[in-house]
C-alpha cells in the first residue's frame, strides 16, 4: 500500500522549489497549500534547525523575497496612473513594506554580541536565530560558550 499525503522527508528538489518560489514573492501559506508541498509546519521545523542545510538556504531565500516585493512597490507606483486607483495602490504598497520590515528585523536580529566585565566581547551568528524560542536561543547560547572556553562544562 502506498502513503499518501504531503510529503514530510527533506529532499533538495523540495528545498530549491520552496526557496525558489518564496524569492518570486510567493507566500509560504501558498507554497504550502499545494497538496505536493511539505506542510507549513514541516518547512519551518526545518528553517529553525540551525544545522539543517535548508536553514542557511530558507534565509537567503527571505532575503530574495523582500528584494522582489521592493521592486514591486516601484512597478505599484509607477504603473498607477488612474487618481481612483491611489488609495489601492497605496494598501498593495503598505503590505509589501510591512512584509519587508518584518524580514529585515528577522535578519538583524540573528547576530547576538556579548560584552563581558573585561571588554572581551563574543560575537554569535545563527541562519535560524530569528525562528528560535527564546529557551532555544538560551541552549544554543550556553552551547557556543561551552564550546568557546566561556563557560566550564560540568
Amino acid at each position: 500500500m502506498s502513503r499518501r499525503g504531503r510529503p514530510s522527508e527533506y529532499s533538495p528538489e523540495i528545498a530549491e522549489l520552496i526557496c525558489s518560489e518564496l524569492a518570486e514573492g510567493f507566500s509560504l501559506r501558498t507554497i504550502c497549500s499545494r497538496g505536493n508541498m511539505p506542510s507549513r509546519r514541516t518547512i519551518i521545523r526545518w528553517a529553525m534547525d540551525p544545522d539543517h542545510e535548508f536553514c542557511h538556504q530558507y534565509a537567503r531565500a527571505r532575503e530574495m523575497q523582500a528584494e522582489h516585493y521592493a521592486d514591486e512597490i516601484i512597478e505599484i507606483a509607477d504603473s498607477v496612473a488612474d487618481p481612483a486607483l491611489v488609495q489601492i495602490a497605496k494598501l498593495r504598497v503598505d503590505a509589501r513594506k510591512w512584509v519587508m520590515a518584518r524580514l529585515d528585523s528577522k535578519e538583524r536580529s540573528k547576530q547576538i554580541s556579548i560584552v563581558g566585565s573585561n571588554s572581551s566581547s563574543i560575537n554569535i551568528e545563527s541562519n535560524a536565530a530569528a525562528y528560535l524560542t527564546d529557551a532555544e536561543l538560551e541552549l544554543k547560547l550556553v552551547q557556543h560558550l561551552t564550546a568557546s572556553g566561556w563557560l566550564l562544562s560540568r
